[in-house]
């Protein structure tokens, strides 16, 4: 996060309250945030409705105090929300009497079932519990665009609706993008980064042996380890940039697919 990003977190946790409204403990009801979890998603069987879990520190984290102003409180959400999805909290507050007591050790096991990392993330579930996206918040939220994320996870996770909504060709291509991006985002390894870096480590004990046995070879086994490495660091670089080209280009593709499934 860059500095204008932490200092405007750190005015959120400062000039906003916890949450807009209080979250109750118990029961569930369509478009309505709720601690009780077993309540939501029960609800959302019932109902044959998708459940967003709301993994939030609700005291202190500043991008979660955004999304609770701009997009949960206003009404074009509610309006929404109230015939679309069940919601439930899973709160991290500072402030521990924000939780009921059988609720914090629950949470802290939720966060490790979905391997949280940071917050806001919201999960969102089918009704049937599986998951199928996470979503962030951003500096330019608001309700028509997390609803329009919303939309565009469900669609892409159900084949039909995203057969229905994109041309075959565009289906193929967005599958193709989105595992490439997934190998990405997972450490896509860079041909020749492996050697390069088995290469230094052996400069380095080759450089380690002759500082303690022969310091007077030290500097031309340097220049000899430069020579023989600088070109190859240039050309794995470069495969880094092309990579890092790709990975922007895809997720801009992906990006544009996406706001296709979103209406």
């Amino acid at each position: 996060m860059n500095t204008n990003a932490i200092l405007l977190a750190a005015a959120l946790c400062a000039a906003a309250p916890a949450f807009a409204e209080p979250v109750p403990a118990e029961g569930a009801a369509v478009g309505a945030f709720t601690q009780d979890v077993d309540a939501a998603k029960a609800l959302a069987r019932e109902k044959g409705l998708p459940l967003l879990l709301d993994f939030t520190g609700s005291d202190w984290c500043g991008w979660c105090k955004l999304m609770d102003r701009q997009v949960f409180s206003q009404d074009a959400w509610k309006e929404w929300a109230a015939t679309s999805i069940v919601l439930a909290t899973i709160d991290f507050p500072s402030d521990e009497s924000l939780v009921p007591d059988g609720f914090r050790e629950r949470n802290r096991k939720l966060s490790d079932q979905y391997g949280i990392e940071g917050y806001p993330t919201y999960v969102l579930l089918s009704a049937e519990g599986e998951e199928v996206g996470r979503l962030g918040a951003s500096r330019d939220a608001s309700p028509e665009k997390f609803v329009a994320q919303v939309r565009a996870a469900l669609v892409e996770a159900d084949p039909a609706a995203l057969a229905a909504a994109l041309s075959p060709e565009e289906a193929e291509e967005f599958a193709r993008l989105k595992a490439r991006v997934k190998a990405i985002e997972s450490g896509d390894a860079i041909e020749g980064a492996a050697e390069l870096e088995e290469k230094i480590e052996a400069w380095q004990k080759k450089l380690d042996e002759a500082k303690e046995n022969a310091p007077d070879t030290i500097r031309d086994l340097q220049s000899k380890a430069v020579a023989e490495l600088t070109p190859l660091q240039r050309e794995v670089n470069a495969k880094r940039r092309a990579l890092a080209d790709e990975y922007g280009k895809a997720v801009e593709r992906l990006d544009a697919l996406r706001a296709k499934l979103a209406k």
